[in-house]
């Protein structure tokens, strides 16, 4: 790994030329049962469509890992393949670069006969486009690496794996001298191709390295969805017929680009146990290798803060990451699910050990104005020892490094869950909650081009003690840490119209960067609708609509795959407190504007906080709408209000295509209470003729409905803004009698002591 951290603290200067470039890969090698591979010989090679090749090799480590790649070759968008063998396994894995490090594991089995260096491979695609044919060959060569006799073939049977969700084959055809001895068998449910091929009366052809490919046969893939970028594999297992008998080539896996990819995105949401699980399997997060880790503390050596304590050293020590799913029960109090990090064994003698792990991106997202949320519970066990500190480091793509740490049991208690926030719009410890410890920061780290999240912890370990056993991990003796959850929202800036005139954004807890509020469901077709109170000042009219809301149990930055067709959009009257015998509370009155947004824009706008504590509604993604409305479509208060003034009703409901019964149907988003009465389901509405047909139209009058409160008696309101293109009068002149005075004063005062939050 000591290769990898030199390629990373090179790229910087090799790439300041286009004569130059660079290019590293890293990962860790398994077998088939998960479990990581030591001592196995890693081949490095790079095919660019020039022509020619480069080649490196590594030695995987005790856990696992490998590394390496070259500092002076440009490999963007060039062939890689990665082989990996130990005593009578192996396996392959081909990509096309998409930068300058990428991180891929390999799994290594037996195959079915000696290999003799020979390989059988589908060759790395992309596709950008849905239902187009896009041909995939498949080849056959021997490792550059190889020395011995020539290699000749004439023939051989290969079945391909391919993700059938993903991917589908519209036909397969053979490659000269090459043809089919019987139909091939495509089997479009499971993903399987299987072919038999021998050469046209036998002949033996040579079979040369990967610079000079012997083409086999062509699969012609269709993409099933692009819309949403991915990597599909192919795996290819074959026995191939040559002079030396039949030869059981390597396993190899080939990653497809499907779609297009996005701009990198710095959006991430690692909560629940399925989330966690996935981060895990997909090779986003693994243990610090040793020479990482050595890296990382010559960081904090150069580069720390003279205003803040240096980081202190310990002895090193590989982690291993279970998943716990929580539930209750757990081991040491951890009740929800998260990330169990574990190191050392009950022999260790006493001293002070470090462990870590990292998140890869697999990008390099800009994270120059986020907001990064980790929840943490350092474990303290009594006499077996407790965890001394816990730090949390940003490593851009060169291999420079930002890093906070904390000291516990100050700021960081133990036991207890704390959830750090880290502000990277600014720099040192001011930028942490609870303030940070200690900094470091390579003056060369550029946080527009972070790709890990390296987090790291220190342990104070007493021999011969046994401290409790992490939770849901059968593992007696050993240090262990828990983490909650891993957020990154960009600190993004909602949309605003050019002036305000009624405001009840959604509230963001301080301490965690999430908003407070759940949400709830308002559909227009099947109901309830739900509605909120606002103020009308003055006679400016409505021309822009800005509202929040999720789709519930929807987690991810991006919309959902099935959306609203359109928004229904009200303004109802109101019937004060009091005036409904029937109804004491406030709630809407008529129906008297309407607009159908099926042109609305959205940002992506952060994750929530269920106040209602369902879990399966927590850290939801929040998203602000917006409709910009025609002239036409102004809403303009009714004159001659009480001083000028007018309560109305706000109401938004999703309108989905008919019979459509999304998985994650919409929900506008509440917020703690901020005017007025609560806002209200309406349930019930009659027509002008008075009769009980839903959905509302104009003239409807509401009948039937509910407040909407948490925990009963307490209100909530809705997350919404109306602005306007005029320009109002002086926004001190609170009572719209057009001069600044101490009555002006008085309602600021009253509004202030009143109002929420």
């Amino acid at each position: 790994m000591k290769k990898l951290i030199l390629f990373s603290l090179c790229i910087l200067f090799a790439g300041s030329t286009s004569a130059f470039g660079a290019y590293a890969v890293s990962g860790v090698v398994k077998d088939e049962s998960g479990s990581v591979v030591s001592g196995a010989a890693v081949y490095i090679n790079c095919y660019p469509a020039a022509g020619g090749s480069y080649s490196d090799t590594d030695t995987s480590s005790t856990v696992g890992g490998y590394s390496g790649g070259w500092l002076d070759k440009n490999c963007n968008n060039e062939k890689i393949v990665v082989k990996a063998v130990k005593g009578g396994k192996s396996g392959t894995v081909s990509w096309i670069a998409g930068g300058v490090v990428d991180v891929k594991n390999i799994t290594i089995s037996a195959p079915p006969a000696p290999t003799f260096e020979l390989h059988c491979e589908a060759t790395p695609i992309a596709m950008s486009e849905a239902h187009v044919a896009t041909i995939c060959p498949v080849n056959l060569y021997v490792q550059m690496a190889y020395i011995g006799p020539t290699i000749y073939v004439n023939g051989g049977s290969a079945t391909l794996h391919y993700e059938s969700d993903a991917m589908s084959c519209s036909s397969v055809a053979p490659r000269p001298p090459f043809i089919f001895t019987s139909p091939p068998v495509i089997d479009p449910i499971g993903g399987t191709i299987t072919v038999h091929a021998e050469t046209i009366g036998g002949t033996f052809v040579p079979v040369l390295n990967g610079e000079h490919v012997t083409s086999f046969f062509d699969v012609f893939f269709e993409a099933v969805d692009v819309n949403t970028p991915k990597l599909s594999s192919v795996r290819v297992t074959s026995e191939i017929y040559s002079n030396m008998g039949g030869i059981g080539t390597f396993p190899s896996r080939t990653e497809n680009l499907i779609g297009t990819p996005h701009t990198s995105s710095g959006h991430l949401l690692i909560d629940s146990e399925t989330e966690w699980l996935e981060a895990l399997s997909s090779g986003h997060i693994r243990p610090l290798l040793a020479d990482e880790w050595t890296g990382y503390m010559e960081q904090w050596t150069l580069y720390k803060d003279p205003d803040g304590d240096p980081y202190p050293t310990n002895t090193f020590m590989p982690a291993g990451l279970e998943v716990y799913g929580g539930g209750g029960g757990g081991g040491g109090g951890c009740e929800d699910a998260g990330l169990v990090m574990m190191w050392g064994e009950p022999t260790l003698p006493s001293g002070s050990y470090s462990s870590a792990w990292e998140y890869d991106y697999l990008l390099d997202p800009d994270l120059s104005n986020s907001t990064i949320t980790v929840g943490v519970t350092p474990k303290q066990f009594g006499a077996s020892g407790q965890i001394n500190a816990v730090s949390f480091g940003i490593k851009d793509i060169n291999g420079n490094v930002r890093s906070w740490w904390w000291s516990c049991p100050a700021p960081l208690p133990w036991n207890v869950l704390t959830t750090i926030t880290i502000d990277t719009s600014k720099v040192g410890v001011a930028a942490t909650n609870p303030v940070a410890t200690g900094f470091t920061n390579n003056p060369a780290f550029n946080i527009k081009n972070s790709q890990f999240f390296i987090v790291d912890e220190n342990f104070n370990w007493v021999f011969g003690q046994m401290p409790v056993p992490p939770p849901g991990v059968l593992q007696l003796g050993v240090m262990w840490n828990y983490w909650h959850n891993l957020i990154v929202t960009p600190n993004t800036s909602p949309y605003k119209g050019n002036y305000v005139k009624w405001s009840q954004p959604p509230v963001v807890d301080e301490a965690t960067g999430m908003i407070n509020g759940w949400d709830e469901l308002s559909s227009y077709d099947n109901r309830p609708i739900v509605a909120d109170d606002w103020e009308c000042k003055d006679e400016r009219p409505v021309t822009d609509i800005h509202w929040w809301g999720s789709f519930i149990g929807w987690t991810q930055p991006k919309l959902p795959p099935v959306l609203p067709k359109a928004f229904h959009i009200g303004i109802w009257t109101d019937v004060p407190a009091g005036a409904d015998p029937v109804h004491p509370f406030s709630h809407p009155g008529t129906l008297v504007w309407e607009n159908i947004c099926d042109s609305w824009v959205w940002n992506f706008a952060g994750f929530d906080k269920d106040p209602q504590g369902r879990p399966e509604l927590e850290n939801e993604a929040c998203f602000q709408f917006n409709q910009l409305l025609s002239q036409d479509e102004w809403f303009y208060q009714e004159p001659n209000g009480p001083e000028g003034k007018r309560v109305y009703w706000l109401s938004i409901a999703a309108i989905y295509n008919a019979g459509e019964q999304p998985s994650n149907p919409w929900g506008w988003k509440t917020r703690p209470h901020y005017f007025n009465d609560d806002a209200i389901r309406v349930g019930m509405v009659i027509d002008p003729t008075g009769l009980n047909i839903w959905p509302p139209i104009i003239g409807s009058q509401w009948m039937m409905g509910a407040p909407i409160e948490f925990p009963a008696g307490v209100s909530w309101d809705m997350a919404f803004e109306l602005t306007t293109n005029e320009e109002g009068t002086p926004s001190a002149d609170l009572n719209h009698d057009k001069i600044v005075n101490f009555k002006d004063f008085a309602i600021f005062a009253s509004q202030w002591l009143t109002a929420g939050p």
